[in-house]
């Protein structure tokens, strides 16, 4: 499940970069540090994805809860609320379907 955790990493640290940018409403050149600690993730989250797909597709009920820790850790979320769980589990699927996605495109494009 490495290639998933560093996928669901990258997209947990990207959500709380917008987040944070967007707190005045405002989004300029000024909040590019926000973005810049994620230059380092983007290679690992992305270099294995026909792996990462495999092991989305394969997860077990209990490797989803696993991420969903990931990603609780990350966001800072608690898992004892609903909200928060539903919302993890969300962000498993929102990360399949990124998978998805880019293995479609790479298929269609090369």
């Amino acid at each position: 499940m490495k290639n998933s955790t560093e996928l669901l990493r990258f997209i947990a640290r990207l959500a709380s970069a917008i987040i944070k940018s967007l707190e005045d409403r405002k989004l300029t050149f000024r909040d590019l540090p926000n973005f810049l600690h994620l230059l380092p993730l983007i290679r690992p989250a992305f270099e294995d994805i026909p792996d990462a797909w495999d092991e989305f597709r394969r997860m077990s009920d209990q490797e989803r809860e696993d991420l969903q820790y990931v990603m609780a850790d990350e966001t800072g979320l608690d898992m004892a609320d609903p909200r928060a769980k539903a919302l993890l589990d969300n962000a498993i699927d929102a990360a399949l379907s990124l998978i998805k996605f880019v293995v479609s495109l790479r298929r269609v494009v090369v």
